[in-house]
């Protein structure tokens, strides 16, 4: 799971994150592991830093890891649990 103080080169890149699903993108983010958004909710056994909504309405889900940290069984483990949740709310 996420670390409880997560580094300022880890906030920059989920910020950075946030405003390319807004702005870029067309996303609504719903929450995200920065101030200024609720934190993310569990999603199966781990909690992504950014939970958004498409124009579609379908969930995205995205997690930011920063060096080796990206090649750690335990990011594999995220990605593999986000890409098996239901991505719509409806």
């Amino acid at each position: 799971m996420n670390s409880p103080n997560p580094s300022l080169e880890h906030q920059r890149l989920v910020t950075d994150l946030v405003n390319y699903f807004t702005r870029t993108l067309g996303f609504t983010v719903l929450e995200a592991s920065i101030p200024g958004y609720p934190e993310p909710s569990n999603h199966g056994d781990y909690k992504p830093d950014i939970v958004a909504k498409d124009q579609n309405g379908v969930l995205q889900i995205a997690e930011a890891e920063l060096g080796d940290e990206l090649y750690s069984t335990q990011t594999g483990n995220q990605f593999l649990t986000f890409s098996n949740r239901v991505m719509s709310d409806s």
